[in-house]
């Protein structure tokens, strides 16, 4: 997997830092729309993409210590992109600095979406508030583990006042084949970042 590090800032950020937030924008088709699998699928996506970026920043996921923590995983409306918010931290990463991004909803945002068949990362500032806002506002009432899980067709109720998430029982071996794509990534070589956010609204 191709991820090219677009800026400076995001570069800098791996090798002085060894952090960062990320919001990674793919697409989403599988039929089950449940949590468990669709926590698994992004787990495994951010775990992807992370290895991808390293290499791209000249970095190698096994020597500097990668770890992947997953914060909020939306799934957006039937064919439209889905956003994972996760954490990246490398060795470098004192453990009372992972901590603190770990208990913060406010950290800068590093955006990473699909463009010509390669995956872009680079600072986005103007994404700051929102991301923190919407995460704020879901952990507000979701009060279990994370990774909180949002889907923008059915979304989710919740238990009042323990903040326990209500889905219908996931059903093993359920419909999870993709919609026809051998690439859950789908073809986002058109993307822009005037919908980075939408299924987030």
């Amino acid at each position: 997997m191709e991820v090219r590090v677009a800026d400076a800032k995001t570069r800098a950020a791996l090798e002085q830092d060894g952090s960062l937030r990320c919001l990674l924008k793919i697409k989403y088709k599988h039929r089950d729309r449940h949590s468990i699998p669709a926590i698994a699928w992004a787990k495994r996506k951010a775990d992807e993409v992370s290895r991808g970026l390293l290499k791209g920043a000249g970095l190698e996921a096994e020597t500097d210590g990668l770890t992947v923590s997953v914060n909020m995983v939306t799934l957006g409306e039937y064919h439209h992109s889905s956003f994972i918010c996760y954490d990246v931290f490398l060795g470098k990463c004192t453990s009372e600095s992972r901590e603190k991004i770990d208990r913060s909803t406010r950290q800068p945002i590093y955006m990473i979406l699909k463009r010509g068949g390669v995956f872009i990362a680079h600072r986005a500032p103007r994404m700051d508030d929102v991301i923190a806002g919407r995460y704020e506002n879901v952990q507000e009432k979701d009060k279990g583990p994370r990774p909180y899980f949002r889907d923008s067709e059915n979304p989710p109720t919740y238990i009042i006042p323990t903040g326990e998430r209500v889905e219908a029982p996931w059903r093993n071996g359920a419909e999870t084949n993709l919609e026809g794509e051998s690439d859950d990534d789908g073809k986002e070589n058109e993307d822009s970042e005037e919908d980075d956010g939408r299924a987030d609204e």
